[in-house]
């Protein structure tokens, strides 16, 4: 993350400089580029939205550790998943083969 907002204000200070420049002058340039103003605006948009969005998911995902999951939730201590098996004798038959007579097809 880190290194996306290095890379967003980088573009923005480039953007802003070369756009700026470039659009309120009255030199005579190619109309490319004025595209740099627009990706200026936009990576340091971006680079802000990022900024405030920092603090936010810390505090969320401090908030997320803290909360206690529920008790058969996947990754938890105790998930069979992580742990295995409570029982690994446990009789492992399956629902279809425990059919009864009145199932049954009779021939």
């Amino acid at each position: 993350m880190q290194r996306a907002r290095k890379l967003l204000f980088l573009l923005a200070v480039i953007g802003l400089g070369i756009g700026l420049p470039v659009t309120l002058s009255r030199a005579r340039v190619s109309p490319l580029w004025t595209i740099a103003l627009p990706i200026g605006v936009v990576s340091l948009e971006l680079f802000m939205i990022s900024r405030v969005m920092e603090k936010e998911t810390a505090r969320f995902d401090a908030e997320q550790r803290l909360k206690p999951g529920p008790p058969g939730r996947r990754g938890s201590p105790d998930s069979p998943a992580v742990n295995g098996p409570a029982n690994h004798n446990q009789d492992r038959s399956s629902p279809a083969r425990e059919l009864t007579k009145a199932h049954a097809h009779s021939g």
